[in-house]
């Protein structure tokens, strides 16, 4: 978590971050760790259910000017829902500037992809 960050804050601008999680505890040792490199008022913690967020878009625009790229991980997640389920709800997450970065275990490779419209390409 340390090297993203820093390489987040080498790359200039103002980083931020949103850890989320389902758990509470998760969420809040994710927030200590990037308190290191992120500045505390562009660290937005977040609880929630990703499979019953139907909000999540609008939450997330929240605390991210809309021109800003997001770069958004979901790895060893996948197993954890069923495909039909999460991948549209990545899907409503990108706008066309973001990155998602995810990682099937069983696939053994990390998918990068820029936007929905490359998500959708899959």
């Amino acid at each position: 978590m340390r090297g993203f960050c820093d390489c987040c804050r080498s790359a200039g601008g103002g980083t931020a971050y949103t850890p989320s999680d389902v758990s509470v505890a998760m969420v809040l040792v994710a927030r200590e760790a990037a308190l290191s490199t992120i500045d505390p008022r562009r660290c937005h913690p977040l609880v929630c259910d990703l499979a019953s967020a139907d909000d999540l878009p609008a939450v997330l625009a929240e605390h991210i000017d809309p021109a800003d790229a997001r770069l958004i991980t979901f790895f060893g997640m996948i197993p954890n829902f069923e495909p039909q389920l999460i991948l549209p709800r990545l899907a409503g997450l990108l706008r066309p500037s973001d990155y998602l970065l995810f990682w099937p275990t069983w696939l053994r490779v990390l998918i990068i992809l820029r936007g929905a419209a490359h998500f959708a390409a899959l």
